[in-house]
């Protein structure tokens, strides 16, 4: 005689339950989209504008999300871009950003990839473009990157001649073209920029530091990641740094001294 079977509820409500479980529907972690820019020598791609981001972040990027065992794909935009993706969608990495008090609440930070060392420079040529202070800078036409911290600073700080740019590589031809004035730029990028855009930097002179813009460059999860997933890159990004790989990809980072 065959045994009857009988539907037993609690089993039922015990597949439900494991089948609703977070991540038993989706067997695979989710793609992070990886924005960046042109950076150099952060981030920046062959001189032919084309191919994959290379630079000392990118390595640091991938390294961390190598380690959290994720899949990506990296982006290169133009900054403006970049960051309104970063704040309107889910499991976006951007890179280098600046860590900045406005910010810090909006967003997943991951971790530090370098400080900033931000100064206006000018022409050489230039002698009577000579600021000595923030005050005196703001009668000059001054260069910009479209969007991000340092448009913001410039803003608070009483600059009202500005000209907006969409990379910071081209700040070296505009001011050798007459455009503008004085331009930010990064201490320890600029020698490497110049060389890559065929223009001396020995063209260029540091005129006025920047110290209360001197910010983290960092990583950095859109607001909307889950939190676990924010969690396991930052635990990534922490497991690289013990390792001693952080230290060794940034041991090619040289900011050579403009005094």
């Amino acid at each position: 005689m065959l045994a009857t079977y009988r539907p037993r509820p609690w089993l039922f409500a015990l597949l439900l339950a494991v089948t609703l479980a977070p991540g038993f529907a989706r067997s695979e972690s989710p793609e992070i989209t990886v924005l960046t820019r042109e950076f150099y020598p952060l981030s920046f791609r062959d001189e032919a504008d084309s191919g994959p981001a290379q630079g000392v972040a990118t390595e640091l990027v991938k390294a961390v999300l190598d380690e959290a065992g994720l899949s990506y794909q990296i982006r290169s935009l133009p900054w403006s871009r970049a960051l309104q993706r970063h704040a309107n969608a889910p499991n976006v990495l951007i890179y280098p950003i600046a860590r900045t008090a406005e910010r810090e609440s909006r967003f997943h930070w991951v971790g530090a990839i370098v400080p900033l060392q931000i100064s206006l420079y000018r022409l050489k040529s230039d002698t009577g473009i000579n600021p000595t202070s923030i005050e005196e800078a703001t009668a000059f036409r001054v260069g910009t990157l479209r969007g991000g911290m340092v448009r913001e600073y410039l803003d608070r700080n009483g600059f009202s001649n500005l000209i907006e740019i969409n990379s910071i590589n081209q700040h070296l031809s505009m001011v050798d073209r007459d455009r503008y004035d004085l331009f930010p730029f990064v201490d320890y990028a600029l020698d490497g920029v110049a060389m890559r855009e065929n223009i001396d930097p020995g063209k260029f002179e540091r005129v006025l530091s920047l110290p209360d813009l001197s910010p983290v460059l960092s990583i950095s999860l859109s607001g909307q990641t889950d939190p676990e997933l924010a969690r396991r890159i930052s635990d990534a990004y922490i497991a690289v740094q013990k390792s001693g790989r952080y230290s060794a990809i940034m041991e090619s980072l040289i900011a050579p001294s403009r005094d």
